[in-house]
């Protein structure tokens, strides 16, 4: 922590504790500065995975989304996957190929159709 930051810091707690406060200050995960009877329960929030790591991205390649030029559309059918979660995955997966703004998705039935277009602005 720089000096000015540990100064800005004092500060608080000061301001904090004249206030008569009970108060938890989380500097990083080496610093915390606890005041009062206050517990600390330690969350790490994970995100629930919708499919086995890979599956979207082997989906995409499978039907040739990482080989699409400008204005062209592939068709991703869904099978057994959400197709919201399909449509979602396609788009960071273009982003992560292309660039944001870099294609457009929609759901239609079953499948997603994906479409590369054109991000320079």
């Amino acid at each position: 922590m720089k000096n000015v930051q540990q100064v800005a810091l004092d500060k608080a707690v000061r301001l904090l504790d004249s206030l008569k406060l009970d108060y938890v200050i989380i500097v990083s995960d080496d610093v915390t500065i606890i005041k009062g009877d206050i517990e600390i329960e330690s969350k790490r929030h994970s995100r629930s995975a919708t499919a086995p790591h890979g599956t979207y991205a082997t989906l995409f390649k499978k039907h040739g989304v990482n080989e699409m030029n400008i204005g062209d559309v592939v068709v991703v059918p869904c099978g057994e996957l959400d197709p919201v979660m399909v449509k979602r995955s396609s788009s960071a997966h273009c982003y992560n190929l292309w660039g944001s703004k870099s294609s457009i998705a929609a759901i239609n039935g079953d499948f997603v159709e994906v479409m590369r277009i054109d991000n320079k602005e």
